[in-house]
């Protein structure tokens, strides 16, 4: 079915191909290294004698000289902070953010073991006691069904080999910040260069509804385990059978809470950051849940701007917004503000 806005929808079929990983490396290289380096320079000129030739001004048109030869990726050291940054004294050096482990700890955090490796398991939840963090541990979705509180949910089920898989929500009208908590686990281990094949809108799965349809997708065991009066955010991490590395993990669960925290102090641009595509879908209904992106800004962002791609139902599409919040920008670094050393 074709609709004359370009928004298209296959209701009938599954593009698990929708999402394609995006990695922008960036240099960054700070003024304040600029400064340093002239500010050298006309020492030495001072040691020899030359640096009464040369004014104030002069020093400052060097200095914007250098910076023009090397072009636009000049940036200042510090970068603006908001909320949690003013209130945590987070420090940017680098594009560096630090969050405080007890902004974390405040956030009720369960761990949820889903037919994953004891061993493994364990020795993640070794790992983030180790360093401090404060949370639950369950299995098989017990006592997920708490008010207030975030849900990992980590699985060995879905995926294998050296993929990862991140499940948000079935259902968009879901309560919590499930949304921003699959986009902070994404950003998180992709900062700890595990390879991610994307944030889907639940499992794939088959089910008969109650018009006796199939569905292709479903929700997932920890959705259906939290009822939906329930102000709680949840994300199911899919590991395949090669990511078994319980340190690794346990850094890249700690960064995405420190993410997800940072966001929480950081939204602007309301709470809707990923939609599932429903069949009868078109782009209005999802302008509305986006506020302020326009139709071509979805199409943009989520590269489909040919008209020969296709969205198909129960793909996820990801808010403009997205692209304007640090807590979701893989180029910024958000870590863990923590006694010991930090690992990361």
């Amino acid at each position: 079915m074709e609709k004359k806005n370009g928004f298209r929808i296959n209701s009938e079929s599954i593009n698990q191909d929708f999402f394609v990983k995006m990695k922008n490396a960036k240099m960054i290289l700070k003024k304040k290294e600029l400064r340093g380096a002239i500010i050298g320079m006309t020492g030495l000129m001072v040691a020899f004698g030359m640096a009464s030739s040369i004014s104030k001004d002069k020093v400052q048109e060097k200095e914007v000289a250098v910076a023009s030869e090397i072009g636009n990726d000049v940036i200042d050291s510090e970068i603006p902070l908001v909320g949690l940054g003013a209130k945590n004294n987070i420090v940017a050096e680098q594009n560096t953010l630090s969050v405080d482990l007890n902004d974390v700890n405040s956030l009720n955090v369960i761990l949820n073991d889903n037919k994953c490796s004891s061993t493994f398991f364990n020795e993640v939840c070794e790992e983030l006691e180790e360093d401090g963090l404060s949370f639950t541990a369950t299995a098989n979705g017990a006592n997920v069904d708490v008010n207030n509180s975030v849900v990992i949910t980590l699985d060995q089920l879905y995926m294998s080999g050296p993929g990862m898989a991140f499940f948000s929500p079935y259902d968009n009208e879901r309560l919590g910040d499930s949304d921003a908590l699959a986009l902070a686990m994404e950003t998180g281990f992709e900062q700890n260069e595990f390879s991610t094949d994307g944030i889907f809108a639940g499992k794939i799965g088959y089910r008969e509804t109650n018009l006796g349809q199939v569905q292709s997708r479903v929700p997932t065991t920890t959705e259906e385990a939290i009822g939906k009066d329930k102000n709680t955010s949840f994300v199911t991490v899919s590991f395949g059978t090669n990511n078994l590395e319980a340190e690794k993990v346990a850094q890249s669960i700690e960064n995405a809470l420190a993410r997800y925290a940072y966001y929480q102090n950081e939204k602007a641009f309301g709470e809707d950051l990923i939609y599932r595509v429903g069949g009868g879908d078109i782009m209005a209904d999802v302008e509305k849940r986006f506020s302020g992106c326009s139709a071509k800004e979805i199409d943009t962002y989520n590269k489909l701007e040919d008209s020969k791609d296709y969205v198909y139902m129960d793909d996820t599409l990801r808010n403009p917004n997205i692209a304007k919040m640090n807590a979701f920008d893989k180029a910024c670094k958000i870590e863990l503000s923590k006694e010991k050393e930090n690992r990361y």
